[in-house]
């Protein structure tokens, strides 16, 4: 239901602001406000004009609450601006200070550029990349040229790229990413009545790019999310039924059964984490040790506990990835030669007192590497002594590259096609664990049990090491959140080409729920209130 007290003529306008998340990361949002009927937008996610569940409007401020998103946003009219907090996730997640200012008719007049353009980078004739181009328009205060912009690529799993400059107008687009070194420039072309820019991306070298315009607004609305288990899966819900004891519920999709291996993405650094906390516990390594020990010219100021934290200065992925990468196994060819090169020549600006937080397969790619060497072992041996072995994973291995799996289900993407296997090499600590639904209950099941015998890894491991913006707390792997019980739970998604992935457990062992499937959809919020609700459901039962 929307309440809403009618405002005056002056406040209708479009107003916008960029949250900046992380040093990496920012998102632009808005409000539209036509008499008494407010919308909102994420243009760089594609969402536009979305009616909030509920709003309050009058000639002071603006209120609007979505209960889709878990968002809220709270603002005073001040001269052409609101000015207030943005917060998303529970009622305690921290409000991030925002100002939306009121675009003007030049402004409006170049709405007409923004949206999505999406477009297919040519890497070789077999070989293609797709990308997107995610274009917002915002003030001339907020940015020189009116317009903000981040680039995607899923097949790389990569959202949210900064564009460092952004320049478009009738004739030519242009922009270019200090994170990536690259930069393209294309001149305005129609193709089948649809707007487009063809051009060069300049990436160490130099590939041909068209982007075309997405058609319209619409197609975000039209798009319908796929089901959980929509192509196979596999569901498995733990609560405690006495000290250490809990009660198993399992669902699998489709003709999945307990043999089906799926790849668990990043479900996998909690993994190193642990063996990184393992290595601690056997002073092997400590976690300011800095990853140049392991790695000659890495910049000294990062640390195993930055690596394992997001908090590294490392970008999301490195940027030497994406030169010979094959999009559809972009990891498979990353070597150990090829770490260490990029790792050489990848300095970051790291406030050593206030960390930012940006989340990165790159960092865990080289945690995974530094662990091993200083282990004198290799990763997939790490994986066996500290995590498979002892938590009973008979069923569960890396996917390094040439190895034959014959029971990993057939992968999908968000559109239900089918997807190859994705292979890793020098970058496996980010990703490569592959595994059953067995498999990762035991996995659960053994991490709550050292959760409850206060084992001295496992007590390092989920120790608080900062708050991440939006809801939540960063553990070494680990994503810790408090419900509205003040009960913690922790918790970690994955997502590859083709599989999605989730696992939460309650640190105090009152419940557990596992996720596996085959299509490449994150359900994480979904899976996390139905965690949530696990709990709540047990304590009931309970009680009564």
């Amino acid at each position: 239901m929307t309440f809403s007290i009618p405002g005056f003529a002056d406040a209708d306008g479009h107003y916008r602001g960029v949250l900046q998340l992380s040093e990496h990361s920012q998102l632009v949002f808005g409000v539209r406000i036509a008499g008494d009927e407010v919308t909102f937008d994420s243009p760089n996610q594609g969402l536009f004009n979305h009616a909030p569940t509920e709003f309050e409007l009058s000639n002071e401020a603006l209120s609007l609450y979505d209960a889709g998103m878990s968002l809220r946003f709270d603002a005073k009219f001040e001269q052409r601006q609101l000015v207030g907090q943005f917060r998303q996730g529970s009622e305690r997640a921290e409000a991030i200070p925002l100002t939306l200012q009121r675009l003007s008719a030049e402004d409006l007049a170049s709405l007409s550029y923004e949206g999505q353009y999406v477009g297919q980078l040519q890497i070789s004739r077999q070989q293609s990349l797709p990308l997107r181009l995610n274009l917002a328009r915002v003030t001339q205060a907020i940015a020189p040229s009116g317009f903000i912009a981040t680039l995607d690529s899923p097949a790389q799993q990569s959202f949210g790229i900064p564009i460092t400059r952004v320049e478009i107008n009738a004739e030519q687009l242009s922009f270019e990413s200090q994170l990536l070194g690259a930069r393209f420039v294309g001149d305005y072309q129609q193709v089948n009545d649809r707007d487009g820019y063809t051009g060069t991306f300049t990436q160490g070298r130099e590939f041909e790019l068209r982007l075309q315009r997405e058609d319209g607004h619409s197609a975000v609305a039209q798009y319908r999310s796929p089901e959980l288990g929509q192509h196979g899966g596999a569901l498995a819900k733990l609560t405690a039924t006495g000290e250490q004891q809990w009660q198993l519920e399992t669902e699998y999709f489709g003709d999945h059964d307990a043999q089906v291996q799926y790849e668990i993405g990043s479900v996998t650094k909690p993994m190193v984490a642990l063996i990184l906390a393992q290595l601690v516990s056997a002073e092997q390594v400590a976690l300011d040790t800095p990853l140049a020990h392991f790695f000659t010219g890495a910049d000294p100021s990062i640390t195993l506990a930055r690596l394992a934290t997001h908090t590294s200065g490392l970008p999301r992925l490195p940027a030497n990835l994406f030169i010979t990468a094959n999009p559809r196994n972009p990891y498979a060819h990353f070597d150990l030669a090829a770490l260490q090169s990029i790792l050489a020549a990848t300095p970051v600006s790291s406030n050593q007192q206030i960390p930012d937080y940006s989340y990165s397969n790159y960092a865990y790619g080289a945690l995974g590497e530094a662990l091993a060497i200083a282990a004198q072992s290799d990763l997939n041996s790490l994986f066996e002594t500290w995590v498979f072995n002892p938590a009973n994973m008979g069923n569960s291995t890396l996917a390094l590259t040439g190895l034959s799996l014959p029971d990993l289900s057939q992968g999908h993407d968000a559109s239900g096609e089918q997807v190859p296997h994705w292979q890793f090499d020098a970058l496996a600590g980010a990703g490569a664990v592959v595994s059953t639904l067995p498999d990762m209950v035991a996995y659960v099941r053994y991490l709550m049990t050292l959760q409850a015998d206060n084992d001295a890894a496992m007590t390092q491991m989920m120790t608080p090491q900062l708050r991440i913006a939006d809801c939540c707390e960063q553990a070494l792997g680990w994503i810790l959140q408090t419900d509205d019980d003040g009960a913690t739970f922790a918790m970690h998604s994955g997502q590859t080409g083709g599989f999605n992935s989730f696992v939460g457990f309650y640190l105090d062992g009152s419940a557990a729920l596992v996720y596996l499937g085959n299509q490449a959809y994150d359900h994480t919020q979904n899976l996390r209130r139905q965690l949530i609700q696990l709990r709540q459901t047990s304590l009931s039962a309970t009680a009564e």
